[in-house]
């Protein structure tokens, strides 16, 4: 169905108006739905021209697409053939200006109450921009866009004439047809492509934990063994994420951590070459602060940018153009807020643009940079008016050694006499940090009249390895000591109510949370713990036991936390639940049972031992629920039971 712009695509007609830093009148401040709602835009893409835009739209069970024509000034609403039960659309990618390709699953529900999964399908689609002639392929999973080949894509699939073998496919998006470019073995996994189609590396797998064999042709075509990547080659490394691959198929552009005693200090784009297993020298690097993303080149293959969080997300681009162009961008939107480019046209003419800042849940704009026109595309939760938001500061404090930190303060949107109650909201990780963006717990407790405070400690990441260093061996004391040094800062700075503070965390927040109770009980008068971490000991030894005593991640725990057998008396002296017999503040605590990061046991066990002191203490598990990804309606509903927790303890303002 074609339309003229209506709704949210309506201020395509005229250049977005940007809210700035100034003062706005406060309306009726967000409900805990609003703030948890999913957003309701992704995946959007450009054509190669520029001239039309592709996005996914959530619908509440059934995802749909967009197609815009940002010259005619129409769209094209789209669902995929599939319409029964939930239909999810995960990806959407232009081949050419007239043909594009989407992923999408639907899942079919029946049963007494309609809740039993009863059917699935799904894969991946190529489809004419106006919807028409759909075609399936036999993919799950894209290996190359080729991009300089407008026919054509290479997937991993099975080619369903010739056997269930998994095999690379170049597919022609016209008409689905298929040619194989390599059979697998029955423990192949994947393929590298080079920019060209070609198979050049492929992957397969040595066994449970093993690791893979790497195979590249040899003489006469065929396929040979290079070398073998087991977990102890890996180990063997520093710590690093693969970001893409680079011309050469060989070597793979990697984001690494500078081992100790090197130059550097923040993480590092290198090369690493697959066939002598060596890591090439840094070629790109921001000082100060991890870069968090990677842009590469899919034409070029070489790096086009790096995205890191200062206070907001900023990115550093190589092509002077682009740069300047992105520059100007930042000037327009403020410093409170993050930019990036998340799509472009070809030419790199037209830019779809990614905003997000403490008052904007997430917006995208579209930049024609021919015209100088910038407009808003559409809000991930247009209901979220800026002016029904808080705004977010920072602010810096120094420990009781002197060392600078900082973090960021939410002020409560109700004014009113007297000095507001404060929550303490530590991240988790720990190598973790908070920033100025949209969080929707800061945001829930800001509309009821709290104080909320996100402090960055040492031991937090995004700051180098330097940084992130001095918090391991140092849970329950100097990364404590930096929040609870954060807190007396804004006592002593009068912005808070020093006898109403409650503490609310995740994960690694949630032990500072329960450590914080314990240690500090004259000081907080609640305490949520949301899968945090009470009894270190046992802990460490669910890890071991879990990933195995040589595991990457488990070698990981024992720097940052402790030797459960060399340091068990200091890991016992700052476990949370050592303390339940003497334990001050009420406490709440809210655990997935499926949680696979921290165990429920570690709520478990804290309820017990707080029970057993005949202390206050409510545990609400969440069924079928892990360490996060939760749905809206799941976090609304415990997000609700934090509040009114908090609101029995010290009210609000």
């Amino acid at each position: 169905m074609v339309m003229k712009f209506a709704s949210v695509l309506a201020a395509l007609a005229v250049a977005a108006a940007l809210p700035g830093p100034v003062a706005m009148a406060r309306t009726a401040p967000p409900t805990i739905a609003e703030l948890t709602a999913e957003g309701r835009i992704h995946g959007v893409e450009v054509s190669p021209s520029g001239r039309y835009l592709a996005l996914i739209r959530h619908n509440g069970a059934k995802d749909a697409i967009q197609i815009i024509d940002l010259t005619a000034r129409t769209q094209t609403s789209i669902l995929p053939p599939e319409d029964a039960g939930a239909l999810n659309i995960d990806l959407v990618h232009w081949k050419t200006d007239e043909r594009l390709i989407y992923n999408y699953r639907s899942l079919m529900f029946g049963g007494r109450e309609g809740k039993q999964l009863v059917g699935f399908s799904g894969g991946l689609v190529a489809m004419d921009r106006s919807g028409a002639n759909q075609t399936w392929m036999p993919s799950f999973g894209v290996l190359d866009w080729l991009d300089q080949d407008p026919g054509h894509i290479v997937v991993r699939g099975y080619d369903t004439s010739e056997g269930r073998a998994i095999r690379a496919l170049k597919v022609y998006v016209a008409t689905g047809e298929t040619t194989t470019l390599d059979v697998g073995a029955g423990v192949t996994v994947t393929w590298d492509v080079d920019r060209n189609g070609a198979v050049v590396l492929r992957y397969d797998a040595l066994g449970q934990r093993s690791g893979f064999r790497v195979m590249g042709r040899g003489a006469g075509g065929q396929w040979q063994e290079l070398f073998r990547i087991r977990e102890k080659d890996v180990r063997a490394m520093p710590e690093f994420q693969v970001v893409g691959t680079a011309t050469d198929a060989t070597k793979l552009y990697v984001a690494i951590k500078p081992k100790e005693g090197e130059a550097g200090d923040t993480r590092e784009l290198r090369l690493y070459d697959l066939t002598t297993r060596t890591m090439g020298p840094m070629i790109w690097s921001i000082p100060g602060y991890d870069f968090t993303s990677v842009e590469i080149d899919r034409k070029t293959g070489e790096p086009l940018s790096l995205c890191y969080w200062a206070d907001a997300q900023r990115c550093e681009i190589r092509e002077p153009e682009l740069r300047g162009v992105y520059e100007t961008l930042l000037a327009r939107f403020g410093p409170e807020r993050s930019v990036s480019i998340h799509a472009m046209s070809a030419d790199a003419q037209v830019l779809v643009l990614y905003v997000e800042g403490p008052v904007d849940p997430g917006s995208f704009h579209v930049y024609d940079r021919r015209t100088g026109k910038l407009e808003l595309l559409g809000a991930q939760r247009p209901a979220l008016k800026p002016e029904r938001l808080a705004p977010t500061a920072r602010f810096d404090w120094k420990s009781r050694d002197g060392f600078a930190l900082s973090g960021y303060l939410t002020p409560p949107q109700a004014s009113a006499a007297g000095k507001p109650p404060l929550i303490l909201m530590p991240h988790g990780g720990p190598e973790a940090r908070d920033n100025l963006q949209f969080q929707s717990w800061a945001q829930a407790f800001a509309a009821r009249g709290y104080m909320v405070f996100q402090p960055n400690f040492r031991g937090s990441g995004g700051f180098g390895t330097k940084f992130a260093a001095l918090g391991y061996g140092q849970w329950g004391l100097r990364m404590q000591d930096d929040v609870m040094d954060g807190v007396q800062a804004l006592i002593d700075s009068g912005k808070v109510d020093p006898d109403r503070i409650c503490v609310v965390g995740a994960s690694y927040g949630g032990y500072v949370s329960l450590y914080a109770g314990a240690k500090a009980p004259e000081r907080f008068k609640c305490v949520v713990s949301f899968a945090g971490v009470s009894d270190l000991v046992a802990s460490q030894k669910w890890e071991r036991t879990r990933r195995g005593v040589d595991s990457p991640v488990y070698q990981y725990w024992l720097r940052s936390i402790g030797d459960p057998e060399k340091e068990r008396e200091k890991l016992v002296a700052t476990s949370p639940i050592t303390y339940a017999g003497g334990y001050g503040p009420p406490v709440l605590l809210i655990h997935g049972t499926e949680d696979d990061i921290v165990p429920i046991a570690q709520s478990r066990a804290m309820e017990k031992a707080l029970k057993r002191a005949g202390r206050s203490v409510r545990l609400i598990e969440l069924e079928d629920e892990g360490h996060g990804g939760w749905d809206s309606e799941t976090e609304a509903s415990f997000l609700a039971e934090m509040i009114a927790f908090v609101e029995a303890a010290i009210g609000r303002r």
